[in-house]
């Protein structure tokens, strides 16, 4: 009865390990970075006293990605680092592969394209030998950005396509709103703008659904290229500051080539408004919330 005792007590402490790492990889999909952090850590504490590596090994990862989106990039690393260590210790592939995919996304955030798609290449080949669609979709998505900051269309059309057609598919919402905003962006760079507008307009309705913070973030800034291509400068300006108001409120930090091309075109619209007349309508954009921003957007859609 004492041992029967002991186990249901540890299953329980695994029950609850597992659950705040579940809450935490929600957290993560939602962009709520600072929350999956906390989370995150939290297992980790659970999954240690319980000496449950696998859980370890999860955990470090978790908390990889979340500093990634932090803009920690050696914080991100040292927990792949670890958690790739675990994971290769236990044999434990999958976990191998969400390793990769972290050192992927630091990778690509920093501008190191080649190594980046080394290490996306590397996971999509473990996530495709066991079969996780999901995290097929959406490492699919992450080479295709590398391809399209290399201006190789063609290969990011196609691993954007096959994606979007995992993802539909086998409905996996998160990878779905991602793949649309890059597949809307690449179309919108190929000069076909509707059809790409209603990509991202998908994309967002998509994030919105999900409470995908990051996701929302993302297409309004996609939003804000398309105005200012079309000459909206004010709509443009406005969208730019609200999705900085977002960036701000969740942490998020954007990568190498994503906040340059921000750079470049916040200095178009100030140069085009006027730095006065700039400066009004961004502060006006930050007063209004997303909140309020996104019913307008969605009427298009």
């Amino acid at each position: 009865m004492l041992c029967q005792k002991i186990k249901h007590d540890i299953d329980d402490r695994r029950g609850f390990a597992q659950s705040i790492a579940g809450l935490a990889e929600i957290a993560l999909l939602q962009g709520r970075y600072k929350d999956s952090v906390e989370l995150a850590e939290k297992s980790l504490l659970q999954f240690r006293k319980l000496e449950t590596k696998r859980g370890v090994a999860v955990a470090y990862v978790l908390l990889a990605y979340s500093y990634h989106y932090l803009g920690r990039y050696d914080d991100s690393k040292y927990f792949a680092s670890k958690g790739l260590k675990i994971a290769e210790e236990i044999k434990a592939p999958r976990a191998v592969a969400y390793s990769y995919e972290a050192f992927g996304m630091v990778d690509y955030a920093q501008g190191h394209l080649v190594e980046a798609e080394k290490q996306f290449q590397q996971a999509l080949y473990i996530f495709n030998k066991y079969g996780d669609r999901r995290n097929i979709a959406n490492t699919l998505v992450n080479l295709a950005r590398i391809h399209l900051n290399q201006v190789d269309f063609k290969s990011a059309e196609r691993n954007l396509a096959k994606s979007l057609s995992i993802s539909r598919r086998f409905s996996i919402r998160w990878s779905l709103s991602y793949a649309l905003n890059i597949m809307g962006k690449l179309q919108i760079q190929k000069g076909n703008h509707t059809s790409g507008s209603k990509l991202v307009l998908e994309g967002l309705k998509i994030s919105v659904d999900q409470e995908n913070q990051q996701g929302i973030v993302d297409n309004l800034i996609a939003i804000a290229e398309l105005n200012l291509m079309n000459n909206q400068t004010d709509e443009s300006t406005q969208l730019f500051a609200a999705a900085k108001q977002g960036s701000d409120l969740i942490g998020y930090k954007s990568g190498l080539f994503e906040q340059q091309a921000y750079d470049h075109n916040i200095e178009i619209l100030r140069r085009q408004l006027g730095s006065s007349i700039f400066l009004e309508i961004w502060t006006e954009g930050t007063k209004t919330t997303i909140d309020h921003l996104i019913p307008q957007l969605l009427d298009i859609y």
